[in-house]
C-alpha cells in the first residue's frame, strides 16, 4: 500500500520493535494497516498526531494539512463526530483508520458513488450526498478546472429536485459524515460484510 513501508519505519525507528503488515495486495495491506493503527491506539502506543499526519498527507495523499487538524484529531480520537462538513476528506480518515469497525472514509468519490448508485436504483426515497472537492477528473469536483461528473448540471442538486422523479431528501452538511456511518454499518451488517469492504467498493 502507498506509504506503509515509510510508516512501519517511523514506528520501527520510534518505538524500537519490528512492526509489519501482511497481505499480498494493496487491498489486503490497507486493512492490515488500519487494524495495526487501531490496535496500538487502543494499547495507548501510538504517537496519535504524528501518525495522524501521516495518515492524511502520506497515505490520503492531501498535501496541505488543515489549520483545524489538532481539532480533527481530538475529534477522531474521542469518536466525536465534527460540527461541520468542512475537512471531512481529511477527517474521516482519522475516523476510519482509528476505528475501522465503526468509521468510513467519506470524500468526493465517495459522495458520487453514493448518488449515481440511488440515481440508478427503482429506489423512490433517496438521500443526497453533498459532493466534494477533490483532484480526481472524473468524478470531480476537479478543482484545477471544474471537470468531473459533480460538475455537470444535470446532477446539481437543484436540477435533480426538480427534475427526478424520485423523491430526495438532502443531507443537512453537519449530519452527513454521521448518517454515511449509519448507512454503511447497515448495508454491512445486512451483507455480512465488514464495513472496510463496503467502503472500498464505494471507492472502486
Amino acid at each position: 500500500g502507498p506509504g506503509i513501508d515509510e510508516l512501519l519505519q517511523v514506528y520501527n525507528s520510534e518505538y524500537n520493535t519490528q512492526l509489519s503488515v501482511g497481505g499480498n495486495s494493496n487491498y489486503e495491506k490497507n486493512v492490515a494497516l488500519k487494524k495495526l493503527i487501531s490496535k496500538k491506539l487502543e494499547q495507548e502506543d501510538l504517537n496519535v498526531r504524528a501518525v495522524s499526519k501521516w495518515i492524511i498527507q502520506k497515505w490520503g495523499g492531501i498535501t496541505r494539512l488543515s489549520k483545524n487538524i489538532e481539532a480533527y484529531i481530538d475529534c477522531a480520537k474521542e469518536k466525536r463526530y465534527p460540527t461541520t462538513l468542512d475537512g471531512v476528506a481529511s477527517y474521516s480518515k482519522l475516523f476510519a483508520m482509528f476505528y475501522y469497525k465503526e468509521f468510513a472514509i467519506y470524500d468526493a468519490r465517495v459522495a458520487v458513488s453514493l448518488n449515481i448508485i440511488q440515481l440508478l436504483s427503482k429506489e423512490h426515497n433517496v438521500l443526497y450526498f453533498p459532493f466534494l472537492s477533490g483532484r480526481n477528473k472524473i468524478t470531480g469536483h476537479d478543482y484545477k478546472d471544474g471537470r468531473g461528473f459533480s460538475r455537470l448540471k444535470e446532477f446539481s442538486r437543484g436540477q435533480i429536485a426538480d427534475t427526478s422523479l424520485q423523491q430526495w431528501h438532502f443531507v443537512p452538511s453537519k449530519e452527513v459524515y454521521r448518517t454515511y456511518n449509519k448507512l454503511l454499518t447497515e448495508v454491512a451488517v445486512k451483507v455480512s460484510s465488514p464495513l472496510h469492504d463496503i467502503e472500498m467498493l464505494l471507492f472502486s
